[in-house]
């Protein structure tokens, strides 16, 4: 059974006298750090005058940490009955984290759950109940798309070019200690994905520095 039709964005009421057999959970938003980036090696099939071919796009995409709303917990306080998270989410804004709010984002799920109350995922997530067992399946691609979305909205600043700086100082550390290991096959496939990556990560700054939003539109 897919319970996706039992889900329902942040905004609004939940279904009533429908549960799932999932339990009731703490909210959520996804917050960002201007220092937490990941390369990812996206793959577009491109069409040429005899045939079709594949080229890989390397893109640096922001790594969103989750931040559950949680009574007593980081100046967290119940309104009513919700979770106010207003005062960490400002301290963490005066820290230079973006804060991405549900009701503008469309990221979040609510699910009635069998003890009452939600069990809050996201929409990246798909919920099944397989023979009595709840298998949750993300859809990476999904979540790709949406973080290339926040970046052509500008919803999420561009990296700078000091973090990507040290991205690359780390990686060429991350390269120097795999160079000790790589008389061997798996320390030499592991020497090159190192440098795959220190390359995907010069590629990617490249193209934001050429096309800055329109690096992410895929």
């Amino acid at each position: 059974m897919d319970y996706s039709n039992l889900s329902q964005p942040w905004q609004e009421q939940q279904i009533k006298n429908q549960r799932t057999p999932l339990r009731r959970s703490a909210s959520y938003f996804f917050g960002h750090h201007p220092e937490n980036w990941e390369v990812v090696v996206y793959t577009q099939s491109k069409s040429g005058d005899k045939k079709t071919k594949k080229i890989s796009i390397p893109i640096l995409l922001p790594v969103l940490s989750t931040i559950v709303e949680e009574a007593g917990v980081n100046g967290v306080r119940m309104q009513g009955k919700r979770p106010d998270s207003s005062l960490l989410q400002t301290r963490m804004i005066q820290s230079g984290w973006t804060i991405l709010d549900p009701n503008r984002h469309d990221y979040m799920r609510l699910y009635p759950a069998i003890n009452g109350g939600s069990h809050f995922s996201n929409k990246f997530t798909k919920i099944e109940n397989l023979a009595g067992r709840i298998i949750k399946t993300f859809d990476e691609e999904m979540f790709r798309d949406w973080r290339c979305e926040l970046m052509v909205s500008g919803a999420i600043a561009l990296p700078h070019k000091a973090i990507i700086q040290l991205m690359l100082i780390d990686q060429n550390r991350s390269i120097s200690k795999r160079e000790q290991n790589q008389h061997t096959p798996e320390g030499a496939a592991r020497l090159q994905a190192a440098y795959d990556k220190y390359s995907d990560i010069e590629t990617a700054s490249n193209r934001i520095t050429k096309m800055r939003e329109k690096a992410y539109v895929l």
